[in-house]
Parts: structure tokens; C-alpha cells; sequence
């Protein structure tokens, strides 16, 4: 692990990170980057360094940055980011260029209602509608991208678990990351959930983001808990593993295809 910078430029109410860190995103410089990577470069087990950075694309001019200091390092790597990182194609390539092999993008729902109330900036409601178009757009570079998803929210339909079973499946993303939604004290969600007499616990040790603290519309926590155990369940089994991977695999062979022919054609021409 390897940290660049620290803060996000984005106000999602559930996330602690302003609350830690506060408004100001702060950077290292590419000397300073530069030097940590050939730190580390001959420790055992340097596989794959992990830019631990809360969004990689909240600042674009460190975003380059980054991507100039990784390409030269050689380093295979994985990041976390919004979405907006997949609205230019050309950011993309030179991600991919730079080593970076697998990106987690923080989609937090399918819901565009609940997209809306969760990040007041309404980055993520903006993209909503275009989140199947994105994700293939950035697989199709040979990118993987782990999907970050929140459930539990106290008004999710009970049907919530299965509508992103199946867009999972749809957009062929690499790999999921879903968690329980939790509301870290200091942050907008516990504010409102305190007030409104939703929180089911104060017991910190509760807090695991992998069980229910708030209490649900219509689901009781061990239907909720039942529901969220077996949508890990089916997303993890051996044949939706296989299944991702073909379909990763195949998208990236399809624009590697594609981009042969073009090159081929325009040499032609010329």
C-alpha cells in the first residue's frame, strides 16, 4: 500500500473521510512518490502496489501525475475512484498504460432517488443512468472494476438484493464490494439517523459495515441479514466467478480486435 493523497473532492453523507481528514485534499509531489516506490521496489512479495488515495480522480492534475510516476515505475497497480474517471476514454488508456490493472469505483446503489440523497454534489445521480456504458467502457481497456455497493438503507425495497444480483451480472463487472450501510458518528447519515430514532445500536463494535445498525422499513435484521448473506453467497459461487471472467475477458479481447483492425486500415490508407 501506497498513499499519494489524502481527502476526496466528493460529499457523500455516509463517508467519514471530511470528518478525518477534513475539506482540503493533500498531495505528495512526484519526487516524493517517486522516491517511496524505489523504497520498496526490492521488497519481497512487490506484486502489485495498492494507491490507497480515497479517489484518485479528485484532483485531475495529480491524477496525471500519478499515472506519469507509476508508468515509470513499472509498478502494476489498483486504485479506488468515482465514476467520473470513466467520462474520457483517454483517461482510461492512460490509466491502463501507467500499469493500473484494477480499479474500485464506488457506485454505492442502482437507485437514482437514493444516488441523489446520499451525495448532495449529485456526481453519481448525474452518471446513474449511464453506469452499464462506463463500466464496459473501462473493462473494454482491460481495466477490472470492483463495483462498491452499500445496502440496507432503511427505505431499500426487499427486492433491492436481487435487482443487483442482476445488474452485476448485466454489466459483467469484474468483481462486487457490498457492504452494509453504516453511519460512522460525525457524519451527515448519523445525524439524521440519530434524530430520526433509527439507529438500532451504539455499540461501536456493531459498526462492521458488514451488519445492519439501522432499522429497516420492512425488513426485520435477520431477514435483512439473511437476504444480504445470500446475495455474497451467489455472487462469490464458483459459476458467477467463471461466468465474470469470461465475460471480462472476451470484452477485452473484443477492443483489442477492434483497435488491430483500425490500426491495420489507417496504415493502409496511408
Amino acid at each position: 500500500p501506497v498513499q499519494s493523497s489524502r481527502g476526496c473532492s466528493n460529499r457523500c453523507s455516509f463517508c467519514n473521510v471530511r470528518g478525518l481528514y477534513g475539506d482540503a485534499l493533500r498531495e505528495k509531489n512526484a519526487e516524493q512518490l517517486g522516491r517511496e516506490l524505489r523504497a520498496i521496489e526490492g521488497l519481497r512479495g512487490t506484486g502489485r502496489i495498492y494507491i490507497t488515495d480515497d479517489n484518485i480522480y479528485s484532483d485531475p492534475a495529480h491524477f496525471h501525475m500519478l499515472t506519469g510516476v507509476m508508468r515509470e515505475s513499472g509498478f502494476s497497480w489498483y486504485a479506488n475512484a468515482d465514476i467520473s474517471f470513466a467520462a474520457e476514454r483517454d483517461n482510461i488508456r492512460e490509466a491502463r498504460r501507467s500499469g493500473l490493472s484494477q480499479v474500485l469505483i464506488g457506485f454505492e446503489g442502482i437507485r437514482r432517488d437514493l444516488l441523489e440523497r446520499v451525495e448532495p454534489g449529485g456526481l453519481k445521480a448525474r452518471y446513474a443512468d449511464r453506469y452499464d456504458e462506463m463500466i464496459q467502457r473501462i473493462q473494454d481497456e482491460g481495466i477490472g472494476v470492483t463495483g462498491s455497493f452499500i445496502v440496507g438503507w432503511p427505505d431499500d425495497p426487499p427486492q433491492v438484493f436481487e435487482r443487483l444480483e442482476e445488474f452485476i451480472s448485466r454489466t459483467g463487472l469484474f468483481a462486487a464490494s457490498i457492504t452494509m450501510a453504516t453511519p460512522y458518528p460525525g457524519t451527515p447519515l448519523f445525524e439524521r439517523m440519530h434524530r430520526s430514532r433509527r439507529l438500532a445500536s451504539y455499540d461501536w463494535n456493531d459498526y462492521t459495515i458488514y451488519q445492519p445498525v439501522m432499522r429497516h422499513d420492512c425488513l426485520s435484521e435477520e431477514e435483512l441479514n439473511r437476504k444480504y448473506c445470500l446475495l455474497l453467497s451467489r455472487l462469490s459461487s464458483p459459476e458467477s466467478v467463471r461466468e465474470k471472467i469470461r465475460k471480462f475477458t472476451e470484452g477485452f479481447k473484443a477492443r483489442a480486435e477492434k483497435d488491430e483492425t483500425g490500426t491495420a486500415m489507417k496504415k493502409d490508407e496511408s
